[in-house]
């Protein structure tokens, strides 16, 4: 008897592992692209991103008050985290993130086709930081 109960919880721990790693928002089997995002913040609550590579679109500037609202975005631009482009464009990278401003700078939380899960930085009025699907990274 015992050995069946050690079984049912090795198969019970097993399918508990194996769901959890499905659910998991970046896992090994996410597919990373190729993606380059230069981030800049105003003086006022204005976040302008200019993509060098991988994405639809050039640039992007709104206001986003700080710790009010995030702001999802793709490769094709902005979106909505829930209700992601289900559009998938070959010669694009597929990625999606959310970007909120904080009292310290920027706080970026990665969703699809990103190696990283959260970013935090701090950014100076009318300075620059870039990003990549790896990370933060220096502006070439």
């Amino acid at each position: 008897m015992k050995t069946h109960t050690k079984l049912l919880v090795a198969a019970l721990l097993i399918i508990f592992v194996s769901c959890n790693k499905k659910l998991s928002p970046q896992t090994s089997e996410v597919q990373i692209g190729d993606f380059l995002i230069f981030v800049e913040k105003s003086n006022d609550d204005r976040i302008t991103l200019y993509c060098k590579e991988g994405c639809a679109w050039k640039e992007l500037s709104y206001a986003l008050p700080i710790g009010k609202r995030l702001q999802a975005i793709d490769e094709f631009g902005m979106t909505n985290a829930q209700k992601p482009t289900p559009i998938k464009d070959k010669t694009l990278s597929n990625f999606l993130f959310t970007l909120q401003t904080t009292d310290s700078g920027i706080y970026l939380e990665g969703i699809e086709g990103t190696a990283w899960t959260k970013l935090s930085f701090s950014l100076q009025p009318y300075s620059k930081q870039a990003i990549n699907q790896n990370g933060m990274t220096s502006i070439p």
